[in-house]
């Protein structure tokens, strides 16, 4: 009676054991898109300047710069973070701090959103150029993201709006955010003396996938199965 128990005991754990191990591997992915934007339309709403020496926003009319966005094609949420006293660390490295996660029951008319990592340095080059031609003062501040007060966290994400993407990076003193259904780019930076407003036109260059694989049955948990199995048989026919 007792060396059926244990027979069955080792039926149901190799059972139990062949269960947690049969995942079968799924694929996520990196997309990383490039795109060239192009300032369409650009505004300077000063605070401190009379009509005649606004800045000289004008200048900025029809330049051209080309980025790229990073983010992951299976995700369904994203997360805001709070600067640590290191600076802006992306993505939630170094001191930031998560403080909340975005899920798709706040923007519900996204299929998937993820973390996402941005290169913008060519356009924070024309607007450091622009800053420094214009004695300007940058200045930190709390973008309202689609009515959703950001209160100094700060935002990098991505994900796909019907079809096309949608991507917001939101921190320092300026603001990106792309909405593909335009396809359109809005973005900004705040100053001490007034705020830059544009509006671009954005056109995709390349888009890359680089596949992440998912672990299912791990080498380690198969050698378990393997000599669990190889005991059950040998004690088996011992007994025969």
């Amino acid at each position: 009676m007792l060396i059926c128990i244990k027979e069955d005991f080792m039926r149901k754990l190799l059972l139990a054991m062949g269960f947690v191990c049969s995942p079968l591997n799924a694929n996520a992915a990196l997309i990383t898109n490039t795109y060239e934007t192009t300032l369409d339309w650009v505004d300077f709403e000063s605070y401190s300047f009379d009509a005649g020496s606004t800045p000289d926003f004008h200048s900025l009319d029809g330049l051209k710069f080309v980025w790229s966005v990073t983010y992951e094609s299976t995700a369904t949420s994203a997360h805001q973070y709070l600067v640590g006293e290191n600076g802006l660390d992306e993505l939630g490295k170094g001191d930031d701090a998560i403080v909340s996660e975005i899920g798709l029951d706040f923007y519900g008319n996204l299929s998937y959103m993820s973390d996402a990592v941005f290169d913008l340095s060519s356009f924070r080059t024309i607007l450091n150029d622009f800053t420094a031609e214009n004695n300007l003062t940058t200045e930190y501040t709390d973008y309202p993201i689609n009515g959703f007060e950001s209160f100094g966290f700060t935002s990098f994400f991505a994900g796909n709006e019907n079809g096309d993407l949608f991507a917001l990076r939101n921190t320092d003193w300026f603001r990106f955010q792309v909405d593909n259904t335009g396809p359109t780019v809005w973005a900004g930076a705040t100053y001490e003396e007034g705020y830059l407003d544009i509006r671009a036109s954005n056109a995709l260059i390349s888009s890359v996938a680089s596949e992440i694989a998912v672990p299912g049955p791990s080498a380690l948990g198969l050698l378990g199965v393997g000599l669990a199995g190889l005991f059950y048989t040998r004690r088996k026919a011992s007994k025969a």
